[in-house]
């Protein structure tokens, strides 16, 4: 028997190139099928769930596969369950033959799921501004965002918007949105800035600094 715990699976699930995952989602459209046309709803149990005292909550979802019944591994289920359940929607999602704007709901694992599987299902088709005459974003967008009430610039204190870059000359140069939208250095914050702040490396201004900032990341 083997055991595959949560890291092994992802290191294999990350690395599936895009013809496997293609086949992968395309199994899922077949049990889709299966479930609810030829009828194998029928012989599925309903899942069921306990909850422990102390909040754990353990669900139980029993199922069918082989003909044999034996047991040949085990995997940790967090990052089965989390491509799976992305997988679903990569069924209708490549369905859409022209794709301009993505927008995923929230920021914890489930997204990043979703992001990795659109990158590898479409990612050829994604368009990026490295050259200053090119642009995914309105230069407009950037100055609302540097004008925005309720900003913050974790390097200066100062309540205004920045845009986050990995290099600010670079995109003050290469950027089509920083260079058209005519932003401005102080406008822009490096990530090794973020970096250097979490890791105490920069000094802070004020105790407002420290606990704006530390909301801020």
């Amino acid at each position: 028997m083997q055991y595959l715990d949560n890291y092994a699976v992802d290191q294999i699930l990350i690395n599936l190139t895009k013809d496997e995952a293609t086949e992968f989602r395309k199994l899922i459209e077949k049990t889709f099928e299966d479930f609810s046309i030829s009828g194998e709803r029928l012989y599925q149990l309903d899942p069921s769930a306990i909850t422990r005292p102390t909040g754990q909550r353990t669900l139980f979802r029993p199922f069918t596969l082989d003909s044999s019944g034996h047991l040949t591994g085990i995997l940790d289920s967090e990052e089965v369950t989390g491509y799976r359940t992305s997988m679903n929607a990569m069924v209708p999602f490549t369905w859409r033959v022209n794709v301009e704007n993505i927008v995923i709901f929230g920021a914890g694992m489930q997204a990043l799921r979703h992001t990795r599987l659109i990158l590898t299902l479409r990612g050829s088709e994604a368009f990026g501004s490295w050259q200053s005459n090119m642009i995914e974003l309105d230069p407009k967008i950037l100055h609302h965002i540097i004008a925005a009430d309720g900003g913050y610039n974790p390097i200066s204190g100062e309540d205004t918007g920045v845009v986050l870059v990995d290099d600010r000359h670079y995109a003050l140069q290469n950027s089509g949105e920083a260079v058209q939208s005519k932003l401005k250095a102080e406008n822009m914050v490096e990530l090794d800035q973020i970096l250097a702040l979490m890791n105490w490396k920069i000094g802070f201004v004020n105790d407002r600094q420290i606990k704006q900032t530390q909301w801020f990341i």
